[in-house]
C-alpha cells in the first residue's frame, strides 16, 4: 500500500510558482530520500506534506486518503522549526509532548522514554534543562520526539544536522530497523552521503521541481564505467578515438583529461593511442558516482 502519495503538487505565491507539479509515492517499509539545495524549496514541501501549508494545485494523500490533521498521530516529524521549553528537562519535554499520545501509547511511558534517550546517548542529560543542550543534543531530542510516538510514517528534514558521526550511524541503524518493520520514511537532505546507502529511492528537487528520480538498484545497473586518460595532446587523442576506434561517447573534463565510455577493452584503447604516438601521462578506471549523476542532471 502507498502510505504517502503526492500528485501534481504546486504552490503558487504572488504569481510565482514555488513548487512545480511534484509527484512521488512511498510504500510501506520504503525509505525515500529527497536531495535538494538551499534553494530547492524542500522545507516548503515538508510544510505542505504535514498540513502547515495548503497546495495551490494537486493533492497529498496518506494511506490512500486525502490528508487530514488527524493523521498526524501516526506521523513523526523532524525539522528545525521544532523547539523545546528551555526551563524543562529533556525528559519533561518529551513527557509533555506525549500527553497527546496517551491513548495510543498506553499508561506509563517512563521506560520507553529512557530507552530512546539511551539509544541516542542522551541519557546522561535526560534530567538537564533543554536550554543547556547543545545543537547536537537538541537534534537528538527532536529525533526522540519523532520516533517515540511509534509512527507509521516518518518525515525527516535534515535529520543528521548537527549530529556527530556516531550519532549518525545510530540514526541510520534505527531507520533501517524501522523500515524493516514496515515504517515508511521520507528524508529530505542536502547531504547525499547520508542517504546514498540508506534510501531505496532518491529524488532530486531543484528550484521546486522534481527533475529526477532513481532507485539505487537502477543507478548501479545503469551507471557507466569510464576510462580516464590524461594527455597533453587531447585534440589528437580525440581524433584517434573517433576515427580509429569509432568511439563517440566521451566527456572532456579539462584541457588534459578525458573520460571515455566504451564497451571496448581498455587495453585495446590504450594500445591504439600508443600506436599513433599519443603521449599519455596517466590512465585509470572510474565509475560515475551518485553525486556526479545528480550534478550532471542539475547542469542539464
Amino acid at each position: 500500500m502507498k502510505t504517502i502519495e503526492l500528485n501534481q503538487i504546486s504552490k503558487i505565491t504572488q504569481g510565482k510558482r514555488l513548487l512545480k507539479q511534484v509527484s512521488f509515492s512511498i510504500e510501506e517499509g520504503m525509505i525515500y530520500g529527497l536531495i535538494g539545495s538551499d534553494h530547492s524549496r524542500k522545507s516548503l514541501l515538508i510544510k505542505l506534506m504535514v498540513g502547515l501549508v495548503k497546495p495551490s494545485e494537486g493533492s497529498v494523500k496518506y494511506f490512500d486518503q486525502d490528508f487530514k490533521q488527524s493523521f498526524m498521530v501516526d506521523i513523526g516529524v523532524v525539522n528545525s522549526d521544532i523547539s523545546f521549553y528551555d526551563d524543562m528537562t529533556g525528559r519533561e519535554n518529551i513527557e509533555y509532548y506525549l500527553e497527546a499520545y496517551k491513548s495510543k501509547l498506553g499508561g506509563d511511558v517512563s521506560e520507553l522514554i529512557e530507552s530512546y534517550f539511551k539509544t541516542f546517548d542522551l541519557y546522561p542529560s535526560i534530567d538537564i534543562q533543554a536550554g543547556k543542550y547543545s545543537l547536537g543534543m537538541i537534534q537528538k531530542l527532536r529525533l526522540i520526539r519523532a520516533l517515540i510516538i511509534q509512527p507509521k510514517v516518518l518525515i525527516l528534514d535534515e535529520p543528521a544536522k548537527s549530529l556527530d558521526p556516531i550519532a549518525i550511524m545510530v540514526l541510520k541503524q534505527e531507520l533501517q530497523v524501522l523500515a524493516e518493520e514496515g515504517i515508511s520514511i521520507f528524508i529530505v537532505t542536502s547531504m547525499l552521503s547520508f542517504i546514498s546507502d540508506l534510501a531505496d529511492r532518491i529524488g532530486l528537487l531543484h528550484y521546486g521541481e522534481l527533475i529526477e528520480e532513481i532507485s539505487l538498484e537502477d543507478h548501479i545497473r545503469n551507471r557507466k564505467d569510464y576510462l580516464e586518460i590524461h594527455s597533453h595532446e587531447l585534440p589528437k587523442l580525440i581524433l584517434i578515438i573517433e576515427r580509429s576506434l569509432k568511439i563517440f561517447d566521451y566527456e572532456v573534463i579539462d584541457d588534459h583529461i578525458i573520460h571515455v565510455h566504451s564497451d571496448l577493452n581498455n587495453a585495446i584503447i590504450i594500445k591504439e593511442l600508443y600506436k599513433h604516438d599519443i603521449p599519455i601521462q596517466q590512465f585509470k578506471n572510474g565509475v560515475i558516482s551518485l553525486e556526479e549523476f545528480f550534478l550532471k542532471k542539475i547542469g542539464d
